[in-house]
């Protein structure tokens, strides 16, 4: 799921633009993940999985600090490619940007926070919060772009067919979200 500027750009090389439910389901999707591995990165930040201590202890399988260095890779991944799509929606063409070689792909990720295991516990849960601050405030974005007069009008059979966390109107134009 890209950054919600994509999902309105009809005509982009020719294809049609995606359809709105999808992206709400993806949009909703998306910040469940984030905000579950931010809560368990910041359970994993104690002092024996970050700083030096961490660092190494990142290398041993099987450690609290190895699962602590996967959710920070997670949410690095994520904060690069959504920077990167947001410059692709951006261009005119979508993909003026080319290929992006690794190095400015770590640039991208640090844009936000720094997300190092290097980093002291009291660092490292400061530039998480930082990244749960900026994924809160882009979905508060995205739930005001698609208010309840551009959420679909969808029956309940229609609805069952949505992922869990998918926002509509039901036909008695009451705002919900699938369970």
């Amino acid at each position: 799921a890209g950054a919600p500027a994509a999902a309105g750009k009809p005509g982009r090389a020719g294809k049609a633009p995606p359809d709105p439910i999808l992206v709400a389901a993806a949009q909703d999707q998306k910040i469940a993940r984030i905000r579950a591995i931010i809560k368990e990165a910041n359970e994993l930040a104690d002092f024996g999985e970050t700083g030096i201590v961490g660092e190494t202890m990142a290398r041993v399988g099987g450690t609290k600090a190895r699962t602590l260095a996967g959710k920070i890779s997670t949410l690095k991944g994520n904060l690069g490619f959504d920077q990167l799509q947001q410059l692709r929606d951006a261009s005119p063409t979508g993909g003026a940007l080319g290929q992006v070689a690794v190095k400015e792909l770590e640039r991208l990720e640090s844009t936000i926070a720094s997300l190092d295991q290097g980093l002291s516990e009291k660092e490292l849960k400061v530039s998480l919060k930082k990244v749960e601050q900026h994924y809160n405030a882009w979905y508060e974005a995205v739930v005001k772009a698609r208010s309840a007069s551009s959420l679909p009008r969808l029956t309940p059979e229609q609805a069952q067919k949505l992922p869990s966390g998918t926002r509509f109107v039901g036909t008695d134009g009451v705002e919900r979200v699938t369970r």
